[in-house]
């Protein structure tokens, strides 16, 4: 065959390749997606497809390294997103006006027009409030933020918070001074701190000047223990982890919370459901936004 009539032959066959391939493309999207949106592609790894969809599953930005998920909140209105409940405030928030906005903002500069609240304040607390993740995780769970006491604190004060909280189940510290077993929502087993610098009333040794107060709070290696500024404080050896949520309460108090994380081992069913659902609604994302261009050097710009 001349070299000339195998090349045209190649030809044809490459263009009837390119139309097939534009019969394929032009298909609509299946399995309930939305019109314009398409189903995640098979190249997506699903622990990606995760941290793309993370604002809608988690509230916050999540990643995802084996089965661990971590996800940190420490934007204004953030754990709003992540958590459901009573007394979650963030700036917007009605509680937050008048001698109460001091509290999460900085200190006011004559030369800056323009408020700047704390760096990384994701959330606050006023009176009282209940707090639940509206996610889940399937064990190991750790906690981790900053927490200030700048005002509003007293002996009947309260503060608590949970994890693998699960219908009445799980473990809570009260005030960073205990680590609890819950059953029906009521401790079971509790261990108090030895460290005669926190017992007392919180009144009388939490700090309600300068930086917040790094508190972790979770399961390490089977341990349930809480910590500030790095000190264990409390800790119960050989706990049960069967995962749960994270939940918090809090009565006669304010406070305010930045660059709270909470991670542990990914609940791969839960987060395979939500999934579904959002393609279902059409609102799967299958590529992260772009980044922000705060200069506005982008083209177009």
């Amino acid at each position: 065959m001349p070299l000339e009539d195998a090349e045209d032959e190649e030809g044809e066959e490459e263009e009837d390749e390119e139309d097939e391939a534009e019969e394929e493309t032009a298909e609509p999207a299946k399995d309930g997606a939305s019109k314009g949106t398409q189903v995640a592609p098979k190249d997506v790894a699903f622990e990606r497809l995760v941290e793309i969809n993370s604002r809608e599953l988690f509230g916050g930005k999540a990643k995802v390294k084996g089965d661990v998920v971590e996800v940190t909140f420490s934007a204004d209105g953030e754990v709003k997103s992540g958590f459901e409940g009573t007394g979650i405030i963030d700036s917007k928030s009605p509680e937050m006006k008048g001698s109460n906005r001091k509290f999460i903002r900085l200190k006011d500069r004559k030369d800056k027009e323009e408020e700047q609240l704390l760096p990384g304040l994701c959330a606050a607390g006023v009176g009282e409030g209940a707090w639940v993740s509206r996610f889940p995780l399937a064990g190991n769970p750790w906690v981790q933020m900053s927490f200030r006491i700048p005002n509003l604190i007293g002996t009947q004060s309260a503060f608590k918070m949970r994890v693998n909280w699960n219908k009445g189940t799980g473990i809570e510290t009260n005030f960073f001074q205990t680590v609890s077993t819950l059953s029906s929502g009521k401790p079971k087993a509790t261990r108090i701190t030895s460290l005669q610098e926190f017992k007392g009333p919180p009144l009388d040794w939490f700090p309600r000047k300068g930086a917040g107060v790094k508190v972790e709070f979770g399961i390490r290696e089977g341990k349930a223990q809480v910590r500030l500024d790095g000190k264990e404080v409390a800790a119960m050896p050989k706990v049960g982890d069967k995962g749960g949520k994270v939940a918090l309460t809090y009565a006669k108090l304010l406070f305010t919370i930045q660059d709270l994380k909470v991670s542990g081992k990914l609940d791969r069913p839960w987060c395979e459901k939500r999934i579904e659902e959002l393609k279902a609604s059409g609102k799967l994302k299958t590529a992260a936004d772009p980044e922000p261009d705060p200069l506005g050097l982008l083209p177009g710009n």
